[in-house]
């Protein structure tokens, strides 16, 4: 591209960030990267949270906000957010006054019914791209651009492994009590099974002491986060994977994304992906979030290999592409 210089404010995730960056260079951008605003997920934001301290993290988060915008420059050719709960009127407006001639994105890697605040922040943007379908159908100015897989995903080959079921999510919503219901369901059929829900450790213990929503969880948490190779290990020993959206999304998780990369057969909560292209049902069981059932024969008959130049719409690489077309 020329040189072009994009600022990258983005998810600080699982280094979701780094990789997007690393494919932004490898695309001939020039590229200045910052975090997605306040750590949310930093565990003393957690506490305080909990015992409803919200004014104490409101002026972290505005402090952090401050910080931020006076250390980014101008001169920008674009200017890329992905949307994230902190991003606010005021901060959006600096970097518009800092950058009045460039070329505003905005990137949404949730729905807006988890953030509402994110509308009224439309009007700084002259593109704007969503991974939840419906989410666009209801406002014109947003284009559906599904998430995407990374390079470490990629696989040109159908690799069966040995363990049934795995799965690797974080603990949010009806998640835990979807997985608990698929354990039992498993036992139950004689379903071999590997599954880890990570928590942040005091989340961990706030829930045991307030519910018993944990109750037989245990064996299947984890604290510490899985590497990318990790997790590349554990989906090629695997048969199929099982992924649980959020209930208030219809947008392909980045788990599903990773699947479609390697050829991997997919266990999914969400019936949206019915309206994709790569969709089979040899390689892809939709269940009820309520009332799961895995016919035996999913997991015994053979993969269906997913033509590549499918395959590859999904790429991180075509993702950057799509969203930097001009």
């Amino acid at each position: 591209m020329g040189g072009k210089k994009v600022l990258f404010i983005g998810l600080n995730f699982y280094n979701y960030d780094k990789a997007i960056v690393q494919e932004l260079i490898s695309q001939g951008y020039e590229v200045d990267s910052y975090p997605c605003f306040f750590p949310v997920n930093n565990p003393m934001v957690i506490l305080l949270s909990f015992f409803k301290f919200e004014k104490i993290v409101n002026k972290q988060s505005e402090s952090f906000r401050r910080k931020l915008v006076d250390s980014i420059g101008s001169g920008y050719d674009f200017v890329f957010i992905i949307g994230g709960v902190d991003t606010t009127d005021s901060f959006v407006a600096e970097l518009k006054r800092k950058n009045p001639t460039s070329k505003f994105i905005l990137y949404l890697w949730d729905s807006l019914e988890n953030k509402p605040n994110i509308l009224p922040l439309f009007k700084y943007f002259d593109k704007i791209f969503s991974f939840d379908r419906n989410n666009c159908n209801k406002h014109s100015e947003m284009k559906f651009l599904p998430l995407f897989y990374r390079n470490e995903y990629n696989r040109n080959t159908v690799n069966i492994g040995n363990v049934d079921v795995f799965h690797l999510g974080t603990v949010h919503s009806d998640r835990l009590k979807i997985v608990m219901n698929i354990v039992t369901m498993c036992l139950k059929n004689n379903i071999s099974f590997n599954f880890k829900l990570r928590m942040e450790r005091i989340y961990y213990y706030y829930k045991i002491l307030t519910s018993s929503v944990l109750k037989g969880a245990k064996p299947y948490i984890i604290f510490e986060d899985v590497s990318h190779k990790a997790n590349v290990d554990y989906i090629d020993n695997s048969k199929a994977v099982l992924d649980i959206q959020h209930p208030t999304q219809t947008g392909l998780t980045m788990r599903t994304m990773e699947l479609v990369g390697m050829q991997k057969k997919i266990i999914t909560t969400n019936e949206d992906i019915l309206n994709y292209d790569f969709f089979s049902k040899e390689n892809i069981l939709v269940i009820d979030r309520y009332n799961p059932e895995i016919p035996e024969d999913f997991l015994t008959n053979p993969f269906i290999p997913i033509a590549e130049n499918i395959r590859k719409k999904y790429s991180i690489k075509s993702w950057v592409e799509n969203v930097f077309r001009e």
